[in-house]
């Protein structure tokens, strides 16, 4: 699909719209040309994600009032990305490049997801990753992480520790 088909069906079927994937300082600067921060990869994954299931997938909350403001992409200047760079870390996540999003879809546990994902990552248009578990209880986290930052040797879908 053209990139430019997914953002049209994204906004056309109000699945998403701009503010919830990107964070506020990114949207007050390009407004409704935020997309551009966004992969075609990642789009056309949460398009195809979205569509399936057909249930609300909540990202960023930050235009409604809300405290989510880094779940989908994370500008160099949001408190995430800036304490790793103030702290001389190297931080490599799909957030800042536009290729990870952390969701929940409405009424269902992030375990729950996951397994969905699970079932069908044989039909997802990419190779996907996804976190799974604390790597210090071995408790899975309560969200979705999602990203399609591409490792040659993954699987379809790679599930992975923080």
């Amino acid at each position: 699909m053209v990139r430019n088909d997914i953002i049209n069906k994204i906004k056309y079927k109000g699945y998403f719209i701009i503010q919830e994937l990107v964070g506020p300082e990114v949207y007050a600067k390009h407004r409704q040309n935020s997309w551009f921060v966004l992969s075609t990869e990642l789009l056309e994954t949460i398009l195809f994600i979205r569509e399936i299931k057909g249930v609300p997938m909540y990202v960023n909350d930050w235009h409604k009032g809300g405290s989510f403001d880094e779940r989908g992409h994370r500008a160099n200047i949001q408190e995430i990305v800036k304490n790793k760079t103030v702290k001389d870390i190297l931080y490599t996540s799909g957030h800042p490049l536009g290729k990870a999003v952390d969701f929940t879809f409405k009424g269902e546990t992030a375990e729950e997801t996951r397994n969905w994902l699970l079932s069908i990552q044989n039909k997802l248009p990419y190779k996907i990753r996804l976190e799974h578990k604390y790597k210090s209880s071995g408790v899975p986290i309560s969200w979705v992480h999602l990203d399609v930052k591409y490792f040659e040797q993954n699987p379809k879908l790679y599930l992975f520790n923080i």
